[in-house]
């Protein structure tokens, strides 16, 4: 399981140091939270950190699913072997 949900972990790792994000949705967005009765304030801050993690994991697999769309594994192999050929010419020209 948690092989399975640990890459997931990505897309909540994003929320919290994306600075556009930070300072534009989240930073101050859960203040009510500490001025509610402390019941209420623990319901209130359980909810939205479940809010902030299921936003993640969304996030999360909708990257994953465009990564596969437009196969990222398979450019990256071919990037890297551009640059290998590239880097032998230029060795062999610098020889």
């Amino acid at each position: 399981m948690i092989a399975k949900l640990s890459p997931l972990a990505f897309g909540i790792y994003l929320f919290q140091l994306n600075q556009v994000i930070w300072n534009n949705y989240l930073r101050g967005a859960f203040t009510f939270v500490a001025e509610t009765n402390i019941i209420l304030g623990v319901v209130y801050a359980f909810a939205c950190a479940a809010l902030i993690f299921i936003s993640g994991l969304v996030v999360e697999f909708l990257r994953t699913k465009i990564a596969k769309v437009i196969k990222i594994p398979e450019l990256s192999k071919k990037i890297v072997s551009v640059f290998h050929w590239m880097l032998k010419k230029v060795c062999v020209i610098l020889k």
